[in-house]
């Protein structure tokens, strides 16, 4: 399996009213190779008010969807209704995606809701269903082992990453393993034993 770790976004602020909700969006990806191509996506959404002196009261409930290269919305609450927010801590949720794989790449599309109010207003909501934030994930390889591959010799051991094209396994860029954790070899360098971009 594959797995690519990173950020779809940093810091976007709410479209409407104050106070201001920043939302940061990480993923953990992973593609397996089966009877069919999937890829599980881990979603972990980040959300904190724009000020140390803002507020955002109980009565109200955000709520973050997603969905997967299309398929069906799913949510996780950010905000419950009883919760009340105050300054610039950090609130976080999990949200996990699943699907097939399409043209070597996840599409992740993502926006937040809001119901309910205490004193009017719309401050927390991101987008919409109808045009929410839109992100693409790549996936540009599968790293096979040797009982998946005609060419028997070589393993995954090796640090090589194939993908599938027409049913045949093709060597694709070289990839390297760090902390269990395939990474483009091309451009990461090793600092200090920590892999990072050139």
């Amino acid at each position: 399996m594959l797995r690519i770790n990173g950020t779809l976004q940093n810091s976007v602020i709410s479209t409407a009213s104050s106070p201001a909700v920043h939302y940061s969006v990480g993923y953990s990806a992973v593609r397996t190779d089966t009877a069919t191509v999937s890829v599980a996506v881990k979603l972990t959404v980040s959300a904190r008010l724009g000020s140390s002196l803002s507020k955002l009261g109980t009565g109200i409930v955000l709520t973050f969807f997603a969905r997967l290269n299309g398929g069906v919305w799913r949510s996780v609450v950010l905000k419950k209704n009883r919760d009340s927010w105050h300054g610039t801590g950090v609130h976080t949720a999990d949200l996990t995606l699943s699907g097939k794989v399409k043209d070597d790449a996840a599409v992740v599309e993502w926006y937040v809701s809001r119901v309910g109010s205490t004193y009017g207003g719309t401050a927390g909501v991101l987008g919409s269903a109808a045009a929410p934030e839109h992100n693409t994930i790549g996936l540009p390889g599968y790293v096979a082992n040797s009982r998946e591959t005609a060419a028997s010799s070589v393993s995954s051991a090796a640090g090589c990453a194939y993908i599938r094209v027409d049913g045949v396994w093709r060597q694709a860029v070289p990839y390297v393993k760090s902390g269990g954790i395939w990474k483009r070899a091309v451009p990461y360098v090793r600092v200090g034993g920590v892999w990072k971009s050139t």
